[in-house]
C-alpha cells in the first residue's frame, strides 16, 4: 500500500486527477447524482491505471464511454446549449479525456480545461466562499502546471508551493485593476438558453397546506433590508409579495383579478428602506406592508405589490417607503368581488359556523373579531408537522378535527371562513420578521421566515390584513419562528441553535457576505461611474474609462515588474561555493585577481607561477574544490575538507600583478 501511494505521488497524472476533482466539486450541486458517481468512478479508474493496478482502457472503449456520456447529457439537458448543459458536458468530457490521458500534451490540455471549469463555477454562484475556493483551485492548477513541467521532481514540494503562491500574489493587483477599471457594460456580455440558471428555493405562486412549512427547512437568505431612520417593531415586519385570489378547494392561485382604483393617505412619513434582493429567478419584489412608494423603474400595483419586468437572476437594490398608519380609498370591482367570494370546496361545518357568526354580528368587523377569537380560544396548535388533510372537506377536517397546522393552514381556513360569511378575502404570501445585524445595521430575511396571512375587504377601509397565526402563536410575529416552535422536538437545526456566541459569529459572516454583495457582486456600470467620479472628480464616458483603464493597467504592470526584479534574489550558495569566494578574495588582496574567463585549473596554474612556495597547498585546495564541484565523487567529504583547508590557507606575501 505504501509503495502504491509513493508511486502515485510521483506521477503527474495523480495531480491532474486531484485538480479536476477539486474544480468540479462545486458543480456536484447542479449536476445529477449519476454524473457525480460517474466522475468518481472515472477518477478511481484512472488512479488504478496510474498505480498499475488495472491496464489502460483500449481506445475503442474510451470512445464508447465518451459517446455514451455525450448522449446521456444531451438527453438529460435537452441539448448542449446553455450554462447548465455546457458546464455539465465540459466536466464529463474532461474526465473521459482523463481516462485516456497518457502523455505531457494530454495533461496540459486537462489543466487548461480545469481553468475553464473554474470560471464556469461563477456562472452559478458568486459568493465570497466560492471566490476563496476558486482562488485555492487556481493555486492548485498552477501547482499542477509546475509539477508536470518538472517530471524528475527537480523542484521540491515546498518550492513548487511557494512559486504557485507568488504567481497568484503577483496576479492580484492586475486582477483588481481589471475588476475596478475595465469598462462595465450594462447587461451580460453573452446570453445563453438558460440565462436564468436554476430556480432557487423560495416562495411559489401557489399555496396549499404543507407548502410553506417545507420552506421553513431552508436557512437560505431571501433579501436584506436597511432602514434609513425609523425601524419598525418585529410584529410590523410583514413583507408582501404575492396576492392569491383563486381557490379551488385545495390550492390558492393568483387568478385573473382587475386593477382597482386606489388612493392611499399617509398621515405622517413612514419607514424608508433599501432592499438588497437575492436572485430568486422570479419577478416579484418584497415590500413592507403597506408600501406607498418605490423607486423607478419599478411601480406599485393597485394591490400594493411590485414586480420586475424580467426575472431576477442577479442581486438588485431598490428603495421604498411604507407605513403602518394609512387610510385606503379603494373600490372593489364586481370581478374581484366574485373572485374573493368564490368557494368551490365543500365544507359544511365551516359554512355553518361562518353563517352563525354572520347572523350574530352587526358588521363585518364583528365577524372578523369572532373568527380571531375562535382561533385564539380554541385548542389549535402551531406545528411544522401537521397531519395530512386528505378529504374533500379539508377545511372542516382542519378546523374541527386535526387543529394542527402551520401559517398556510390558518390563512387558508380563515379566508374560507370569511368567504362563507360573505366577506371578500384573499391570501397574501411573503415573509414575516427579520434578523437584525449590528455589524451592518441591516435586517436579514431568510427563507425560513416565509409566511402567509389573509386580507379581508371591509367597507370604508378596503383590504385589511388579518393574520390568524398571530392568534394561535403570537410569539411567531412578536419574536421569531424559533420562539413559536420552542417546545417542538423536530424543528430545523438552524432554528434550534440559539447560542449567543454562535449568533455573533453568524452575524459577522453575514456582514462579510453583505459587504461582498454590495462592493463586488453589485459593482456595475452605475457604481463604477460613481467610483471613478470620486477618483477623478469628473463624469467619464466609455472611451475615457477605457483610456484610464489602459493607463492604470500599464502602470501596475511596470510597478509589478520593477518590484519583481528588485526582490529577485540570487540563488543561495552552498558552503563550498561560499568558501571558494572567500578564498578568491584572499588572493585578490594579495594582488592576484581571478579573470572572468579563467576556470579553476587555469587560475590554479597562474597562482603556482606567482606563489611557487605554496604550490602543494594550492594544488590540494583546488583538487578538493574540483572534486566537490565537478566530479561529485565523495563530494560531501571533499567539500568538508575544502572548506577547512580554505579557511586555514593564508597567502604568505603580497604581490603586484599586472
Amino acid at each position: 500500500m505504501y509503495n502504491t501511494i509513493q508511486q502515485l505521488k510521483q506521477r503527474p497524472s495523480t495531480y491532474v486527477v486531484v485538480l479536476l476533482l477539486l474544480v468540479s466539486v462545486p458543480h456536484f450541486e447542479y449536476i445529477p447524482w449519476w454524473s457525480v458517481t460517474s466522475v468518481l468512478i472515472l477518477s478511481i479508474w484512472r488512479l488504478a491505471v496510474t498505480a498499475k493496478s488495472l491496464p489502460p482502457p483500449h481506445r475503442y472503449l474510451t470512445m464508447v464511454i465518451t459517446i455514451f456520456f455525450s448522449a446521456v447529457v444531451y438527453q438529460y439537458s435537452g441539448g448542449f446549449s446553455g450554462i447548465s448543459a455546457g458546464s455539465h458536458l465540459l466536466i464529463i468530457m474532461s474526465f473521459c479525456k482523463l481516462l485516456e490521458s497518457k502523455n505531457y500534451r494530454d495533461y496540459m490540455l486537462l489543466i487548461i480545461l480545469s481553468f475553464f471549469i473554474i470560471s464556469t463555477n461563477f456562472l452559478f454562484t458568486q459568493t465570497i466562499g466560492t471566490a476563496i475556493y476558486m482562488i485555492f483551485c487556481l493555486y492548485a492548477a498552477i501547482f499542477c502546471l509546475i509539477t508536470i513541467n518538472q517530471p524528475e521532481n527537480n523542484i521540491t514540494l515546498k518550492s513548487r508551493s511557494m512559486l504557485s503562491f507568488k504567481m497568484i500574489v503577483y496576479a492580484l493587483p492586475v486582477m483588481l485593476v481589471l475588476f475596478v477599471f475595465f469598462p462595465r457594460i450594462n447587461g451580460p456580455l453573452w446570453k445563453t438558453a438558460d440565462e436564468t440558471q436554476r430556480a432557487k428555493t423560495g416562495l411559489s405562486e401557489t399555496m396549499e397546506p404543507g407548502q410553506i412549512s417545507q420552506l421553513i427547512q431552508s436557512n437560505e437568505l431571501a433579501f436584506r433590508v436597511r432602514f434609513n431612520k425609523k425601524i419598525p417593531a418585529n410584529n410590523q415586519l410583514y413583507w408582501r409579495a404575492i396576492i392569491l385570489w383563486q381557490y379551488d378547494g385545495h390550492r390558492w392561485t393568483k387568478g385573473s383579478s382587475d386593477e382597482e382604483d386606489t388612493t392611499i393617505e399617509i398621515p405622517e412619513p413612514g419607514f424608508e428602506y433599501t432592499v438588497t434582493l437575492e436572485p430568486h429567478q422570479k419577478k416579484w419584489l418584497f415590500l413592507l406592508d403597506l408600501p406607498y412608494s418605490i423607486n423607478q423603474p419599478y411601480r406599485l400595483a393597485t394591490d400594493f405589490t411590485a414586480q420586475s419586468s424580467r426575472k431576477i437572476n442577479k442581486h438588485i437594490q431598490y428603495r421604498a417607503a411604507s407605513s403602518t398608519q394609512f387610510t385606503i380609498n379603494q373600490n372593489l370591482s364586481s370581478n374581484n368581488q366574485s373572485l374573493a367570494l368564490a368557494l368551490p370546496g365543500k365544507n359544511p361545518l365551516a359554512k355553518r359556523l361562518a353563517q352563525r357568526w354572520h347572523s350574530e354580528s352587526n358588521s363585518a368587523e364583528d365577524i372578523v373579531n369572532k373568527a380571531k377569537s375562535f382561533f385564539r380560544n380554541e385548542s389549535f396548535y402551531y406545528t411544522l408537522t401537521p397531519p395530512q388533510l386528505t378529504r374533500n372537506d379539508a377545511v372542516d377536517q382542519f378546523l374541527f378535527e386535526t387543529r394542527r397546522g402551520f401559517c398556510e393552514h390558518y390563512a387558508n381556513a380563515f379566508a374560507v371562513l370569511m368567504r362563507h360569511a360573505n366577506i371578500p378575502s384573499r391570501v397574501v404570501l411573503g415573509y414575516q420578521g427579520g434578523k437584525f445585524n449590528p455589524f451592518t445595521t441591516e435586517f436579514a430575511v431568510n427563507q425560513s421566515m416565509a409566511h402567509a396571512w389573509t386580507e379581508v375587504w371591509l367597507a370604508g377601509k378596503g383590504w385589511t390584513r388579518v393574520d390568524p397565526t398571530a392568534e394561535i402563536a403570537p410569539e411567531r410575529v412578536e419574536q421569531n419562528l424559533a420562539s413559536a416552535l420552542r417546545d417542538q422536538a423536530n424543528i430545523p437545526l438552524h432554528l434550534s441553535l440559539n447560542f449567543p456566541a454562535l449568533e455573533k459569529l453568524r452575524q459577522l459572516f453575514d456582514a462579510i457576505d453583505s459587504h461582498w454583495n454590495q462592493w463586488v457582486i453589485s459593482y456595475n456600470e452605475k457604481t463604477q461611474q460613481q467610483f471613478l467620479k470620486f477618483l477623478t472628480g469628473e463624469n467619464l464616458n466609455l472611451k475615457e474609462i477605457g483610456s484610464l483603464f489602459l493607463k492604470v493597467l500599464l502602470t501596475t504592470l511596470i510597478i509589478i515588474s520593477i518590484f519583481y526584479f528588485l526582490s529577485a534574489r540570487q540563488p543561495a550558495l552552498d558552503p563550498a561555493a561560499k568558501a571558494y569566494r572567500k578564498l578568491l578574495k584572499k588572493f585578490a588582496r594579495a594582488g592576484i585577481v581571478k579573470a572572468l574567463h579563467e576556470g579553476p585549473r587555469d587560475f590554479q596554474a597562474r597562482l603556482i607561477q606567482h606563489l611557487p612556495a605554496q604550490k602543494n597547498q594550492i594544488n590540494e585546495l583546488f583538487d578538493l574544490y574540483v572534486e566537490e564541484k565537478y566530479r561529485r565523487s565523495g563530494s560531501d567529504q571533499a567539500a568538508t575538507q575544502f572548506i577547512s583547508a580554505a579557511r586555514r590557507f593564508k597567502v604568505k606575501k603580497k604581490l603586484v600583478v599586472n
